[in-house]
C-alpha cells in the first residue's frame, strides 16, 4: 500500500476514516464525491488499511474481535456492482435489514416494516451502505435505529451529491443528517482526461453556481457524439440495436416514462417483435412483486426472459400470463396487463372505492414487465452501461433547472465508453438575466 499516491482530498478522507473507526463515540461517516474522484478506489483502500490495522491490534493483544465488514447497497444493481468491486456478499440494505414493504388495508399508504425474515448481526460490525443517495428518510431512519439496537456498529455511507435525490424527496437526507461528511474533489488523472467526465463536469458546476450557463455539448465522435436530426438519430439506434450486444452494453435514457415506452414499442419493431410479447424476449420488471407473506417474487429492474406467452383475463382486464426465467435462473408466472394504462385506471378506480385489500392484491401481483432497451434516467442511477443515447429534448421539457442539470449530470455518468446525445435543452435563464426579467415585468406594469 506504501507505494499507493492518494489525492489531498482522498487522503484527508482516509485519515479522517481510520480515526473514525477508532473513536468509540463516533457511529456514521459520510464518504461522497463525484464521478471521476476515485470513490471506489479508496472505499476498497480504506477498508483495507482498517482490516490491515485491526490485524496489527491482534498480534498484540490476541483474542481482540476483528470489525466484521456487512456490504449493502440501495439497489440490487448497485449491490452487485459493489459485490464484485470489495470481492465481499453485497445485497441490498432493505434485505440486510429484514425489511419488507406494509401495506395499510385501512388508509391505502405504504411503508417499511421488519419482515419475518433475518436481520444481520451488526455487532462489531461496518455497514457499507453504497449509493446512498438514494437512501429517503424513511429508510435512513430504519438504518439508525438498526445501528442503535446493536453493540459498537459503525456506518460507512458512499454517496454522490450531485445525483438525483430519491423519488419524492427535493433532497438527499443522508447529506443533511451525517455529521461527518468528506467530499472528494480531486478528479483522477486518467478521468480527467475522459471527455465523458469533464462533459458532466460543465453540468455540475451548473449546480454549484447557479449564474452558469449550460455547458457546451461538442461532439468528439469518439466518446462523445451528438445529434440534431430525428432520422439520423433513429439510424444511430437501429444500427446499435440490431447488432449483437450483451443486454447491459447499450440503454436510452430519457426523463418521463411515455417517451420510455415510445422508444421501447419502436424498438421492438425494428427487432422484428410484433405488438405481443414474445418468448426469448428480456425484460426488466418496472416495480417490486411481492405475496402477500411479503416474499419478493421479483425486484425493480431485475431482468427476465420470456419463456412462454399465454393469452389472460384478470378482472376483465386483458393481458397475458408470463412464464420467465430470471437472470440467476429461477421460474416466476406472473399476469401482466396488455396496456398499463388501462391497469392504472383501473387501480384509481379501486383507490376511490377504498377497496385496499384487492387494491394492494392487483399492485403487487400485476407485472409490468419492459423492454430493456430504454429506462427513465431515475432507474438508471446506480448502474454503469457501455454506451448510453440521451433524449436531451425530452430532459429539457423539465421546468426545474436544478433537477435538469442533476438529470444530464446523471445520464452522461452511467455510459463508460461513448455517450449519444439528442437534441439540446433550452436557454436556461442566468441569475443576471432572470432579475433583468423581473425588472422588465415591474418597470411595465
Amino acid at each position: 500500500m506504501g507505494s499507493i499516491v492518494l489525492s489531498s482530498s482522498q487522503e484527508t478522507a482516509c485519515d479522517a476514516f481510520r480515526a473514525f473507526i477508532q473513536d468509540p463515540e463516533k457511529k456514521e461517516f459520510l464518504l461522497s464525491g463525484p464521478a471521476g474522484t476515485g470513490k471506489s478506489f479508496l472505499t476498497n483502500y480504506m477498508l483495507d488499511v482498517v482490516k490491515d490495522e485491526h490485524e496489527l491490534v491482534r498480534l498484540i493483544k490476541p483474542g481482540t474481535p476483528s470489525p466484521r465488514f456487512h456490504y449493502t447497497a440501495t439497489t440490487n444493481k448497485a449491490a452487485g456492482v459493489l459485490g464484485n468491486m470489495t470481492g465481499g456478499d453485497a445485497k441490498t440494505i432493505h434485505s440486510a435489514l429484514g425489511l419488507t414493504i406494509r401495506n395499510n388495508f385501512k388508509t391505502g399508504k405504504v411503508s417499511l416494516q421488519r419482515g419475518r425474515g433475518e436481520a444481520i448481526n451488526l455487532n462489531e460490525g461496518i455497514l457499507i451502505v453504497d449509493e446512498s443517495s438514494m437512501v429517503n428518510w424513511d429508510l435512513l431512519q430504519w438504518i439508525q435505529k438498526a445501528q442503535d439496537k446493536h453493540r459498537n456498529c459503525k456506518i460507512l455511507y458512499i454517496g454522490d451529491s450531485y445525483q438525483l435525490p430519491p423519488v419524492n424527496e427535493d433532497t438527499c437526507p443522508i447529506f443533511q443528517q451525517i455529521q461527518d461528511q468528506y467530499h472528494l474533489v480531486d478528479i483522477h488523472r486518467q478521468a480527467a482526461g475522459s471527455p465523458i467526465i469533464q462533459l458532466s463536469q460543465g453540468y455540475r458546476k451548473c449546480l454549484d453556481d447557479p449564474t452558469q450557463a449550460w455547458p457546451e455539448v461538442v461532439a468528439d465522435n469518439t466518446a462523445i457524439f451528438t445529434y440534431s436530426e430525428p432520422k439520423a438519430w433513429r439510424k444511430v439506434l437501429r444500427d446499435h440495436y440490431t447488432a449483437q450486444h450483451e443486454p447491459d452494453d447499450l440503454r436510452i435514457l430519457a426523463w418521463t416514462n411515455d417517451r420510455v415506452g415510445g422508444y421501447n414499442s419502436w424498438l421492438r419493431t425494428q427487432l422484428g417483435y410484433g405488438e405481443h410479447p414474445v418468448p426469448g424476449e428480456v425484460v426488466l420488471s418496472n416495480s417490486t412483486l411481492v405475496l402477500d407473506s411479503g416474499r419478493v417474487l421479483a425486484a425493480t429492474d431485475s431482468r427476465h426472459t420470456i419463456q412462454e406467452v399465454d393469452s389472460a383475463d384478470q378482472c376483465g382486464i386483458a393481458g397475458y400470463k408470463l412464464s420467465l426465467v430470471s437472470a440467476e435462473g429461477a421460474p416466476l408466472s406472473v399476469f401482466q396487463p396488455k396496456d398499463w394504462n388501462e391497469a392504472r385506471m383501473f387501480l384509481k378506480k379501486l383507490a376511490r372505492a377504498k377497496d385496499w385489500p384487492e387494491y394492494f392484491g392487483v399492485k403487487n401481483s400485476w407485472a409490468d414487465m419492459r423492454p430493456i432497451h430504454t429506462q427513465t434516467v431515475h432507474k438508471s442511477q446506480g448502474s454503469t452501461y457501455k454506451k448510453v443515447f440521451i433524449d436531451v429534448t425530452d430532459i429539457g421539457k423539465n421546468s426545474r433547472w436544478t433537477e435538469v442539470a442533476r438529470l444530464m449530470y446523471v445520464a452522461i455518468t452511467r455510459a463508460s465508453d461513448e455517450v449519444h446525445i439528442f437534441g439540446q435543452l433550452p436557454p436556461r435563464p442566468t441569475a443576471a438575466t432572470a432579475a433583468r426579467t423581473a425588472q422588465d415585468v415591474l418597470s411595465s406594469l
